[in-house]
């Protein structure tokens, strides 16, 4: 792993390794997932990279986590449905080569001039004027270095203003970073200046739900939907949208669903996004085990670089639904496939804290704090869980 300057830092030795030294038959699970993020951290060169290898070892963590009375019957034979179809057995036949693609994510709206002065672009960026543009942006995320991407991403937007991608993008690290204010600025100017930018539209309706600003997150998922050409002719989308928010989130609902029966559904992209959007919608509704089912189709049909992602929203619903216990098992699959998702590790604290883990909840919360120094809201979760331990 890598510190939010992209230096190695040895969490091993710091955080990662006493929690395998004093693991115990309940965590048993957990320090397996930490031990995988603790060999990234020693060698990032040796960081667990595998796609087929690691959801087939994901199957075992699960086994074994049901074996140790971690899940129940009917979570295991949720996630053991991901792995024993026929469209994952045809998803890990395929060529890596086709499953890399851009990483859908999520936007819509337009940024005003006061939004823009919210995004605090940093002064002293070390890639300003570098040249440095969208390539070296996606190579810096992809390996991990967030604050080093934002800078890359921060340079590219002021010189390329109508770069929709590039706010995208900058948006994204954001979210990644768990900063969705500043997530949300991105991607509405993304959206301003390129109005059918699709996965500017799906990160936003993300970023909103998660900034609770649901009804806003509704319209932008409708607006995907109109602006997509497969879906844009699905009966009642040309028509005004219900004012009222529970008639809009039941229509967004159903238009999502009569979406999936298209025949253009059967694209494994098209599939991807309309289960990872139903996932959303039901998640607003507190309909979570639907959640999880779109949730685990979406990961069925998911490119690469998308699938921690969703795994961390598997794991974000499955704590929301009272299963913090299970919720421990996505999250430490998502951070084997990405160790430097500063969301994944706070969202790992908070479901320890919901089991009164309050030692290793404070760990990742500083994890998580390393890695962004700038998620100042993480304080909070530092202080409370001081506060639990010296009580």
């Amino acid at each position: 792993m890598l510190s939010a300057e992209g230096e190695p830092v040895d969490w091993d030795t710091v955080l990662a390794a006493k929690e395998v030294q004093q693991q115990n038959p309940d965590e048993g699970f957990a320090a397996e997932g930490f031990a995988a993020a603790a060999a990234a951290a020693k060698d990032p060169q040796e960081a667990p990279s595998d796609f087929e290898a690691s959801l087939r070892e994901l199957e075992e963590t699960w086994k074994r986590a049901h074996a140790n009375g971690e899940i129940d019957a009917e979570e295991l034979g949720l996630f053991q449905s991901i792995f024993k179809s026929e469209d994952m057995e045809r998803i890990l036949e395929q060529d890596p080569k086709e499953r890399i693609e851009e990483m859908f994510d999520v936007s819509m709206g337009d940024a005003t001039e006061g939004e823009e002065a919210l995004l605090g672009f940093s002064r002293e960026n070390p890639y300003l004027g570098s040249g440095e543009g969208l390539e070296a942006a996606n190579k810096l995320i992809k390996e991990g270095k967030l604050q080093q991407a934002v800078w890359v991403l921060e340079a590219e937007v002021q010189k390329n203003p109508s770069s929709s991608e590039g706010w995208r993008l900058l948006g994204q690290c954001h979210a990644d970073r768990e900063q969705d204010v500043e997530a949300i600025h991105c991607l509405k100017k993304g959206h301003s200046v390129d109005p059918y930018n699709l996965d500017s539209l799906m990160a936003l309706g993300v970023s909103l739900t998660n900034e609770l600003d649901v009804s806003q997150a509704l319209l932008y998922l409708r607006t995907w939907l109109t602006n997509h050409d497969d879906f844009q002719n699905l009966p009642g989308l040309s028509e005004r949208p219900p004012e009222d928010f529970h008639l809009l989130k039941a229509e967004l609902v159903s238009l999502f669903e009569a979406a999936l029966q298209q025949p253009e559904a059967a694209a494994a992209a098209a599939a991807a996004e309309l289960h990872s959007a139903l996932g959303v919608l039901y998640n607003i509704d507190r309909h979570y085990d639907e959640a999880l089912l779109h949730l685990a189709e979406a990961l069925k049909h998911a490119k690469e670089e998308a699938v921690a992602s969703l795994w961390n929203k598997i794991g974000a619903t499955l704590a929301n639904s009272g299963r913090s216990a299970a919720a421990l098992v996505a999250y430490s699959q998502t951070l084997k496939l990405k160790p430097n998702y500063p969301r994944a590790w706070t969202n790992l604290g908070v479901a320890k804290a919901n089991l009164g883990q309050m030692e290793e909840a404070l760990q990742h919360y500083l994890v998580a704090l390393e890695l962004n120094p700038a998620a100042t809201h993480l304080w909070y979760y530092i202080r409370s869980a001081l506060i639990s331990l010296s009580n």
